[in-house]
């Protein structure tokens, strides 16, 4: 208010010089008489042109502007905001294809160690399974040879016994068993060295 009151101090003489100016000039007519200008109709004008213009500036264009400002900082915070999550998106996104990149990795690795695995469990059970075969062949070879001697075994006293019959009737006479023996082996060894 205090503001207004001196806008009225101010105008008020210049209202008083116009009225004396105009006075003067009365005798011949001046621009604003030609183009109807009254000057206290224009100072009044003037006086709520300047009360308009300070109310508005005080009640209407200040707090406009504040709201304005304060809407311009928000819409900025709000940009720099969804600029971060769009970021924050980029970093997720690029922070999920390395954990794929390093998953898969993994599963490869893994994969690979299981096949190592299997071939050498394949490995060692065909390695198993050769050398138990060897073994059978083995002790099939061993049971052969041992069988083969003992029927050569069987056959040659077999052959002994026949022999001895033989002798017996050729010579009918039974030989004495130690004579018997020295010439049943000598025959038998004889029987070797043709077969």
């Amino acid at each position: 208010m205090n503001i207004i009151t001196h806008i009225f101090h101010i105008i008020i003489p210049v209202a008083h010089v116009a009225d004396a100016a105009a006075a003067a000039t009365t005798a011949t007519p001046s621009v604003t008489t030609l183009l109807g200008i009254d000057w206290k109709l224009f100072l009044a004008q003037l006086v709520n042109f300047v009360i308009v213009l300070f109310i508005l500036w005080k009640w209407a264009f200040t707090p406009l502007t504040k709201k304005l400002a304060e809407r311009t900082a928000r819409i900025d915070k709000s940009l720099k905001e969804a600029d971060e999550i769009n970021k924050l998106h980029a970093q997720a996104e690029a922070d999920r294809l390395e954990a794929i990149r390093i998953a898969r990795v993994e599963a490869s690795a893994i994969i690979n160690a299981a096949e190592k695995s299997a071939n050498l469990a394949k490995d060692e059970i065909v390695a198993e399974a050769h050398k138990h075969a060897k073994q059978i062949a083995e002790e099939s070879k061993r049971a052969l040879a041992s069988q083969q001697t003992e029927m050569m075994n069987q056959v040659r006293s077999d052959a002994a016994l026949l022999i001895i019959a033989a002798t017996e009737k050729i010579l009918g006479e039974k030989l004495n068993p130690k004579t018997d023996k020295a010439l049943i082996d000598r025959s038998l060894e004889h029987l070797k060295e043709r077969a």
